[in-house]
């Protein structure tokens, strides 16, 4: 909400727990200055705080703070969450608001449920004399370990069980004897044949449960479905140690490490066996190529030689350009400055010929250009004048000067230039003989078949005041409320607590604001003093009023600047 002075609001918050959590809340702190960067300062501050879930999309928890003293604090403030009037939940408290065991209701009538790690934000609002401001949402990051134990030891709960639901038993058991003594001892030492064991484990079979055979180290327990036996551990503790790029292989005793053989790869032999080894294969410069050399079977670098044909002749190594897209090239040696010409035969090194003529005679279509014919050196002369038939030259004043329209306007425009009407868009006439009004819109009118002027509405619900500046108001509901509340309500529905002239107007114009009704204004003087207004008689008259808003309450009316 933008404050009708305009002032910058600079917040710092700090939030002190105390160490025991006790019932006074939780310590706010912040500081208000105004554009000018002077503080703000007031003898009488209301201020609202709100406890959010994570996405702010839940109001947990909200209270208003009023009376706060800061003529003499240079802008700073200091309020106790907890410590003001409750307006949601109705008598809740706020260490609830902290807790995340259990869904929390919000202030929309829908239900949060939060996640183990979820946290909690802050929003400070304070009214400044004639709306409300509000601060940036600030996270609180952790919930003090004092606050859920608070919170805890005031619910007295087990597992969801409250002490109500506990029982708690008390039995005299009588001194024992030293026999009773010796037979719990022998009880707690498994000696005892007074009380038979309870099977713990009824599938284990029962030769599992006789005595155990005494294995050698390195052995494990075998079942051979009437017994246990000790043998060899093949699978863990037996493994050997590799080095690296070795495998495990199994020789149908133990495990080893070893190297992978192609033997190892199944069909890998009958795959390689037509292949060449690269270390066979011998080391060849440019241009040369491995060739086998069946009567020594081995291979040897051969040195590759292609002979060339077409436009290129000669091998790879040594070859000449001897023609150009099939036409012969010449021999002939060229000399500086030459050209490669073609003679009809063949390409060759020739001089290369200006082409420079004179001019004789330029024929000339229009008096722009006068020509002097008759020499090889004919004279050009350009007319540049203001008269017909001539030149502008580029430094004519005629370029340096507006040249504005006269005369009467065409198309879509009306009257005489320079000062014409827009009396049609795309052809089609507009007509605002009607008046502007404030949200007009234009639109077209197929009836009529030309572009008219459309009034603004209300949204739904509202009712437009025609009276001053023309506005839409709503009667939240009839239930009379507190000043605060009613600023929270109708914020809450997009839309502000009227002013005192609109409130007036709407009395004055065939009573939207109901007959004999009181309504809170946005207006607030004197510290805990807001204006109200009502409506008198059915012609309009009207009263005002400033109350205390602690002790009164009024009807609730909500207003909206008309915009399409």
């Amino acid at each position: 909400m933008k404050s009708a002075y305009g002032f910058f609001i600079s917040f710092v918050i700090s939030i002190l727990f105390a160490a025991n959590a006790q019932s006074e809340g939780y310590n706010v702190s912040g500081k208000i200055l105004k554009p000018d960067g002077t503080p703000y300062s007031s003898s009488a501050v209301s201020f609202i705080l709100e406890v959010t879930n994570p996405a702010s999309t839940c109001v947990l928890y909200r209270e208003q703070i009023i009376n706060v003293d800061m003529s003499n604090t240079k802008g700073g403030f200091h309020v106790v969450l907890g410590s003001g009037t409750k307006i949601f939940p109705v008598g809740g408290q706020v260490e609830a608001v902290f807790s995340n065991e259990a869904a929390l209701p919000c202030a929309d009538a829908t239900t949060y449920t939060p996640v183990a790690t979820d946290e909690r934000n802050l929003k400070i609002s304070f009214y400044d004399g004639s709306s409300w401001q509000a601060f940036s949402q600030q996270p609180l990051k952790s919930v003090p370990l004092s606050t859920i134990s608070k919170y805890s030891q005031s619910t007295r709960t087990v597992e969801s069980y409250s002490s109500k639901n506990l029982l708690r038993a008390k039995v005299d058991i009588p001194e024992l004897t030293a026999a009773e003594v010796a037979t719990f001892q022998d009880l707690i030492a498994g000696t005892s044949g007074t009380y038979l064991k309870t099977e713990l484990d009824p599938t284990v079979k029962d030769f599992a449960k006789a005595t155990l055979p005494t294995c050698a180290v390195g052995e494990v327990l075998r079942s051979t479905g009437t017994s246990l036996v000790c043998i060899a551990d093949q699978t863990g503790a037996g493994l050997p140690t590799g080095s690296n790029g070795q495998f495990l292989k199994h020789n149908g005793t133990n495990w080893a490490a070893v190297s992978l053989a192609i033997a190892d790869i199944a069909n890998l032999s009958t795959q390689l066996s037509d292949k060449v080894a690269k270390t066979s294969l011998p080391s060849c410069s440019s241009n040369q190529t491995p060739s086998y050399v069946s009567v020594t079977d081995n291979w040897q670098c051969l040195t590759i030689s292609v002979t060339l044909t077409g436009d290129i002749t000669g091998t790879n190594s040594a070859n000449t350009v001897a023609k150009i897209q099939h036409i012969p090239v010449s021999s002939t040696a060229p000399s500086t400055g030459m050209v490669l010409k073609y003679n009809g035969t063949e390409w060759a090194p020739g001089s290369d010929a200006s082409s420079v003529g004179t001019v004789t005679n330029v024929t000339s279509a229009s008096s722009f250009l006068t020509v002097t014919n008759g020499t090889t050196s004919p004279t050009l002369s350009v007319n540049i004048g203001t008269a017909a038939g001539t030149v502008a030259a580029g430094d004519d004043a005629r370029f340096t000067n507006s040249r504005s329209p006269s005369g009467t306007a065409g198309g879509d425009l009306s009257g005489s230039y320079p000062l014409p009407t827009v009396a049609k868009i795309q052809g089609t006439p507009v007509d605002v003989s009607t008046g502007y009004q404030d949200g007009d819109t234009l639109v077209y009118n197929a009836g009529m078949s030309k572009w008219v002027l459309k009034r603004a509405g209300c949204p739904t619900g509202y009712m437009k005041v025609g009276k001053g500046d023309p506005f839409c108001i709503k009667l939240f509901d009839s239930t009379l409320r507190t000043f605060p509340v009613a600023l929270i309500a109708c914020s809450d529905s997009g839309a502000d607590l009227c002013s005192s002239t609109q409130l007036i107007h709407a009395c004055r114009d065939g009573n939207k604001l109901g007959l004999g009704h009181a309504a809170w204004s946005n207006s607030i003087f004197g510290g805990n003093v807001a204006i109200n207004v009502s409506c008198t008689t059915a012609g309009g008259a009207y009263g005002v009023a400033g109350e205390d808003i602690t002790s009164y309450t009024r009807y609730t009316y909500c207003c909206k600047q008309i915009s399409n």
